[in-house]
């Protein structure tokens, strides 16, 4: 007759190797999936979004040089400024 421990350490073991062949099999998958590379397209939506990034950077940086040209015009106002008329004394 089989004892119980005997069973529940049979049920452990396979358990065990199950878990690490699943764990192989799963590594090897993802392994050739990087090793083939991103797919059409996934490369389509990267190029996607760069393309969208670099046209919201060159909106950005335009209206930077907004801020900047007012800047310099503000700066330029407050120099030509006259001074203030002295208060008697």
């Amino acid at each position: 007759m089989v004892e119980k421990g005997e069973v529940i350490l049979a049920l452990g073991g396979m358990l065990a190797s199950t878990t690490i062949i699943l764990t192989a099999i799963s590594a090897w998958s993802k392994g050739r999936r990087i090793a083939r590379g991103p797919s059409d397209e996934a490369m389509q939506r990267l190029v996607s979004q760069i393309e969208d990034l670099h046209r919201h950077l060159d909106s950005v940086s335009i209206d930077v040089e907004r801020i900047a040209e007012g800047q310099r015009f503000t700066t330029k106002l407050l120099a030509e400024r006259t001074e203030p008329v002295s208060r008697g004394q």
